[in-house]
């Protein structure tokens, strides 16, 4: 028969244990033991455990008790900016190099890098520790108990890095003319370089794991609180990332300039901005938490 390790016992005789602890409104709780004599749950009330970094929290009670004949009172895991999850950006392309001599074409941009994939946060088991279960207001089964323990959405996908410039392209040559004639003609300037495409973005994170919800009591507490209502769904996988920006084609060179007998040259054309290369793909959603059932005489906790 499964049994509480020593460890967590240890953890939770040295918590020191409050006489009362009465849940109206929103209680929010940050450290990872909660040890009390007496929980009580008002209506409409709230128990949100607000740090997402601990594997576990508990709940240890010797007495559960719900303070009306109708109670809605849920207890749960307080709100977690999913932005912090988003991935990275993907690193910028290079430059493309300007054109080195007459009427030379610019370098083309480099394409942005992959964007980094998005991360993920678990939600932490909670143990429900429980002596007794008061009835001074109906049995357990009557009352609107919830445990939520959901998993996060992943985080995005990070953008995908953004394209190069394209280089320049470089000036044509001049024309060159005698007192007669045109001697040597203008060239046209050099064409610039294409942008490079916007980076893939990056694949969205798993989604968190849902917690496990361990009920520990004797059989007749744990058996009442299999009543309770327990949201224990994955979360969804995060966005994909979205592509880089791809970059601006470089200038065309300036066409070569006319003489007394010679026409001037045309410009280069200007680089194109190409597409970007797409975005990454969805995360996957993270598995559903599950209701363990330890029974155990828990009377020497308090």
């Amino acid at each position: 028969m499964a049994q509480m390790p020593d460890s967590l016992l240890t953890q939770i005789i040295n918590t020191p244990k409050k006489d009362l602890i009465s849940v109206m409104g929103k209680y929010e709780v940050t450290s990872q033991v909660l040890r009390t004599e007496n929980l009580v749950f008002h209506n409409d009330s709230e128990l949100i455990f607000t740090n997402y970094s601990f594997p576990y929290v508990i709940i240890a009670a010797k007495n559960l008790k719900f303070n009306a004949p109708a109670i809605k009172a849920t207890v749960k895991f307080g709100s977690y900016d999913i932005v912090v999850l988003k991935g990275s950006k993907g690193a910028s392309g290079a430059t493309g190099a300007n054109g080195s001599g007459n009427g030379v074409r610019g370098g083309n941009g480099g394409s942005g890098g992959v964007g980094g994939n998005g991360n993920s946060q678990n939600t932490p088991d909670i143990y429900l520790i429980i002596d007794n279960i008061s009835t001074d207001y109906g049995d357990i089964t009557s009352f609107d108990w919830q445990v939520f323990t959901s998993g996060l959405e992943g985080g995005q996908g990070g953008d995908g890095g953004n394209g190069g410039t394209g280089g320049n392209g470089s000036g044509g040559r001049n024309s060159r003319s005698n007192a007669f004639h045109c001697t040597r003609g203008a060239s046209n300037g050099g064409a610039g370089g294409n942008g490079g495409q916007g980076g893939i973005g990056g694949n969205g994170g798993t989604g968190g794991n849902a917690g496990n919800i361990i009920l520990v009591g004797n059989t007749a507490v744990t058996q009442k609180l299999t009543y309770v209502q327990f949201l224990l769904n994955g979360g969804t996988g995060g966005k994909a990332g979205l592509p880089g920006v791809s970059g601006s084609g470089g200038s065309g060179g300036s066409g070569g300039k006319g003489s007394t007998h010679c026409s001037g040259a045309d410009r280069g054309s200007n680089g194109s901005s190409p597409s970007a290369l797409g975005e990454g793909t969805k995360g996957q959603n993270g598995q559903n938490g599950e209701v363990k059932i330890i029974n155990q005489d828990v009377a020497t906790l308090f």
